[in-house]
């Protein structure tokens, strides 16, 4: 069963409010996972690649008792747009499923409240020669947050992640997941891959 699977399951089991019964094998290689809840078979569907909007994903950051680690995302125009040439939003839409689960992975970990201040929205500095961001593993592609930086997730960061050289002159730390969290100094720029 595939994590993305076992998440959609867990999810829809925690919905439904039912208890156990006793577990239906999930076929191997399979993207669905089946339970028998309360009698009656629940097949799940997998969470999809990307959140289509900026409340799913926000939904998602805050499901399993983390509402208080996700305060809403700061944005000095207080919005959440996604569309090209507007500035000063903070935008969750289109993120990657693997971004939100390693948010939350990281927020249970460190038990740090955590202040998103960048998603996908447009504005954030592409890499040399893609001006449009469709190449790489960019905020726009749904592979980077910025978060504040408090001295919780400084802290963890630096004293549970392997420091790796620099990136643009800034700190960069990585986790045992292969995952980038750079120190850029008013934020943490962090990359989930």
């Amino acid at each position: 069963m595939t994590k993305s699977a076992l998440v959609a399951l867990a999810g829809a089991v925690l919905a439904t409010g039912a208890t156990f019964g006793a577990p239906a094998p999930a076929a191997v290689g399979s993207d669905t996972a089946t339970a028998a809840v309360s009698g009656a078979a629940v097949t799940a569907a997998p969470l999809p690649d990307k959140f289509p909007t900026h409340a799913a994903a926000l939904a998602r950051l805050r499901a399993g008792g983390l509402a208080g680690q996700f305060p809403d995302p700061v944005s000095t125009n207080h919005c959440s747009t996604r569309k090209k040439d507007v500035t000063g939003c903070t935008s969750l839409e289109r993120i990657n499923v693997k971004t939100v689960e390693g948010m939350r992975i990281f927020a249970q970990k460190s038990n740090c409240r955590i202040q998103i201040t960048g998603g996908t929205e447009w504005g954030h500095a592409p890499r040399r020669g893609d001006y449009n961001n469709h190449k790489y593993k960019s905020h726009w592609n749904g592979y980077k947050l910025d978060i504040s930086p408090t001295d919780c997730v400084g802290n963890y960061i630096k004293s549970h992640y392997r420091r790796d050289g620099s990136i643009d002159g800034h700190p960069k730390y990585v986790s045992g997941g292969g995952n980038w969290y750079v120190d850029e100094g008013d934020h943490w720029d962090v990359t989930y891959f």
